[in-house]
């Protein structure tokens, strides 16, 4: 499947708001801590929806399971999604509660995939956590046919709803499932305005994006409760989606090798962002809020080039791997 560079431009733009925006500006006290506002839960909840819609589009497209799928055809996806997302979600995991940023309780729940029906989760880490469970679900879900996807995609989505009903299963678990089964649904429906790369839907992402900005302060105004927040989200997902179009369209050298090496080491970074942070605040606390600012801008930036190399290395030694068992 040939790379898509719209994709990569989105989980730059996810990364950067949920890292480097969204969780640094915890670090400068609670005073400015975007998820306070109702605005910036918004843009949390679409970031992480597009996020998850592109992981589920993806995989669609890559993996498809039919009702005579043997068992190791499905053992095999479960191997490799395994493989390329646990070792680091478990190490990550580790070091988290290591430095008492999770608990242990919490974070044994993560590791087997419960973190979103617990009233304890693992922060941060709960969306590998939840991940997980997607994967778990894609060969029940993604078959040949799209009816047979709306159909148990649907069916999964009203059960966890139900099921909302008796345990305390977290709203964004629904809200991210929606996207990652929207996003297998549609990996092989001729949508236009997810396939096409031209120039042709400009004016409608640019109105997408319009319309997502007057949802967001009339939301901010009138409406802060959760359906308008998950409603303004959906909204969100398709307005970030539509900004990774345009900014697609930028032909430029440096721009594209800069979007691929943040694209490439964004789950390594999101993994571990945590305890960078952790690490840099041990190695010095600036005492004015610019002096901080600039200070964990910094350790972001290390930090981003590190979880490169990390993904680079770990990357080697699963082709290795596979290389010397084939």
């Amino acid at each position: 499947m040939q790379r898509d560079f719209r994709f990569d431009i989105a989980r730059s733009i996810c990364l950067f708001y949920i890292v480097a925006i969204l969780h640094l500006s915890q670090y400068l006290g609670q005073s400015f801590y975007l998820y306070n506002t109702f605005i910036g839960r918004l843009i949390t909840f679409s970031c992480l929806g597009l996020f998850t819609f592109i992981s589920g589009y993806l995989i669609g497209k890559k993996y498809t399971f039919t009702p005579t799928s043997s068992s190791k055809d499905i053992l095999r996806f479960y191997k490799k999604r395994f493989i390329r997302i646990y070792p680091m979600f478990f190490l990550a995991t580790i070091l988290l509660c290591l430095i008492g940023f999770n608990s242990l309780l919490s974070s044994a729940l993560g590791l087997i995939g419960m973190a979103s029906f617990v009233t304890e989760q693992p922060k941060t880490l709960w969306y590998v956590s939840m991940l997980i469970l997607f994967y778990l679900l894609t060969p029940l879900v993604n078959r040949k046919s799209t009816l047979w996807k709306i159909l148990m995609s649907t069916s999964i989505i009203v059960l966890f709803c139900t099921l909302k009903l008796f345990i305390p299963v977290d709203t964004r678990y629904i809200f991210n499932l929606f996207f990652y089964c929207l996003g297998l649904v549609l990996s092989n429906i001729n949508v236009c305005y997810f396939n096409r790369t031209d120039h042709s839907n400009t004016i409608l992402h640019i109105a997408v994006i319009v319309g997502f900005i007057a949802f967001l302060l009339l939301t901010n105004r009138f409406y802060q409760n959760t359906p308008a927040l998950l409603f303004t989200s959906t909204i969100g997902v398709l307005a970030l989606f539509s900004l990774s179009n345009l900014l697609s369209n930028i032909h430029n050298q440096a721009f594209s090798f800069f979007i691929s090496f943040v694209s490439y080491a964004s789950m390594v970074c999101y993994m571990f962002h945590r305890f960078y942070y952790w690490a840099g605040l041990k190695v010095f606390s600036p005492g004015t809020t610019i002096t901080k600012v600039i200070y964990m801008i910094t350790v972001f930036t290390i930090g981003l080039v590190v979880s490169f190399f990390i993904q680079k290395r770990y990357d080697h030694i699963i082709q290795k791997r596979e290389f010397t068992q084939s």
